[in-house]
């Protein structure tokens, strides 16, 4: 019976040690600041540029993680990039608050988006976030695209 005892709170010692992580666990950071560069996304000069779409986003971390981003402010050093099955097709900065993007097309798929903070120097993700479809918009001037973005790991 002792070495049963032992065993189990040497168990939960080795785990309170190393860090137990529960597998599959997407919980969101305490908090946002990290220590990432500014990424370097483009999209190359060889892309097929056919076909393409334009997308209008808005980004307020503040308004969607009001107890982690109530000190969110937007900077021109911040970037968003669109990828289709993970080839970036388009890059933008803010200008005046949105980011004006246009999507080169090429390939049809769903359309994820990056986005990098440098005032909390960490990239946010909206996977899946609109499919590609040629000539299309999403959003506008008056009411932005507003993707449901998650902390990249």
């Amino acid at each position: 019976m002792k070495n049963r005892i032992f065993i189990v709170t040497a168990c939960v010692a080795l785990c309170l040690l190393a860090g137990c992580k529960k597998k599959g666990s997407d919980k969101e950071p305490d908090s946002f600041y990290g220590s990432a560069s500014a990424p370097s996304w483009s999209v190359s000069d060889s892309y097929d540029y056919s076909s393409s779409m334009t997308a209008i986003i808005a980004v307020d971390l503040g308004a969607q993680y009001p107890d982690k981003a109530s000190d969110f402010v937007l900077s021109s050093d911040d970037v968003v990039a669109a990828f289709i099955q993970g080839v970036c097709v388009g890059v933008a900065s803010p200008i005046e608050g949105l980011f004006f993007l246009y999507i080169a097309g090429g390939t049809a798929g769903d359309v994820s988006l990056r986005y990098y903070s440098s005032f909390y120097k960490r990239q946010f993700g909206a996977d899946n976030a609109f499919t590609f479809e040629n000539d299309a918009m999403i959003g506008t001037h008056e009411s932005p695209f507003l993707p449901e973005w998650k902390p990249v790991k």
